[in-house]
């Protein structure tokens, strides 16, 4: 290839990536901006005279999306249970352990996958319980304002 065919395929490459760029970068704008736009903004003025203004929150729509986060990971939690038994040594897996050359390699690999499955249950466990905790909260927040109407 000629010195002047590499800089028109430069050039070429160049005004390509510029035009894609800038599409992509107005798609994401526009995007942002009818997410701003659905916003409904509420003043609010701090103990120090600051003012700020945040987007208002719907308790009862938040109310319905922690209930649905929390049954899916009430879902996740079932699986990962089961996840737990299913890693659970037992006494296939001593017998394998014994008689296999690299048993202890088996086991080990064992005890650590069911070790993970635990961790894994008492995660979502606990993040059951925040999202419990939340719900409660979002619900009196939802009934405080509601009697406020």
């Amino acid at each position: 290839m000629r010195k002047s065919q590499y800089h028109l395929v430069i050039l070429c490459t160049l005004l390509v990536n510029a035009f894609t760029t800038h599409s992509v970068l107005a798609d994401q704008a526009g995007d942002h901006g009818t997410i701003q736009e659905q916003l409904i903004w509420v003043e609010t003025v701090e103990g120090n005279g600051f003012i700020a203004q945040v987007p208002a929150i719907d308790s009862q729509l938040l109310v319905e999306r922690i209930e649905q986060l929390r049954t899916e990971l009430i879902q996740h939690q079932q699986q990962l249970t089961q996840a737990v038994e299913k890693t659970r040594l037992d006494t296939g897996d001593a017998v394998i352990t014994v008689i296999m050359p690299g048993g202890l390699l088996y086991a080990g690999y064992r005890k650590r996958e069911h070790t993970l499955a635990k961790n894994r249950l008492a995660s979502v466990t606990d993040d059951i319980d925040e999202l419990t905790r939340d719900l409660a909260a979002s619900r009196n927040l939802a009934s405080t304002v509601a009697q406020l109407d």
